[in-house]
């Protein structure tokens, strides 16, 4: 198959390479796209878990009781997660082997605390190890952050979790890479600057 679909060999050209008659070529390149076929039926057959099964979210304030604000964080980041988890899920084909917790800290200092990044910058406000997201409230996001961009950055954590669950040895960029793409976070300006300098 890579020879004829990512080579652009012709049947006569595989038929030498490999030793075979081009009859038998064809009928095994013909037998792998049917058994490719029925496989990716079943990959896109498989069924997605519900947010709450595969997400919780904890507050980790030190307030003993949530309030309208945190309830409103609680809401729009089930539909911010609701709207993009399953697509997610369905695009890498792969059902997290675990539930993983989202751990909201109050404030930058608390979350620059909770991991131990005492000096980290302003604009570092989030980030996962093991089956824990761990990222600043949207209600408190920080001089270089809003609401919004909190809750994408969400999505974008979750993408670069699903990845190292994936495959926990697969490069930092390409996690990172991904879960911007998955999040929208590469704009156009973005982009284009990184592929002038190469």
């Amino acid at each position: 198959m890579s020879l004829r679909f990512f080579v652009d060999c012709t049947l006569l050209e595989i038929s030498k390479i490999i030793g075979m008659t081009e009859s038998a070529v064809k009928n095994r390149l013909y037998r792998a796209l049917n058994k490719l076929k029925k496989e990716l039926k079943e990959w896109g057959d498989i069924t997605i878990m519900s947010i709450k099964e595969l997400i919780s979210i904890v507050d980790k304030s030190e307030a003993p009781s949530k309030n309208a604000g945190m309830n409103k964080v609680y809401h729009d980041l089930f539909e911010e997660l609701k709207s993009n988890v399953e697509r997610i899920i369905t695009t890498y084909r792969h059902r997290p082997s675990q539930k993983i917790a989202i751990e909201l800290y109050p404030d930058l200092p608390t979350f620059h605390q909770a991991i131990n990044e005492l000096d980290a910058p302003n604009w570092f406000m989030g980030t996962y190890e093991d089956n824990k997201i761990k990222i600043v409230s949207p209600l408190n996001p920080g001089p270089e952050h809003t609401c919004q961009s909190v809750l994408r950055h969400a999505i974008s954590l979750f993408t670069m979790w699903l990845v190292n669950d994936i495959n926990p040895l697969a490069p930092k960029w390409l996690t990172h890479g991904l879960g911007g793409h998955e999040a929208k976070q590469m704009s156009q300006e973005y982009i284009l600057p990184v592929s002038l300098m190469n």
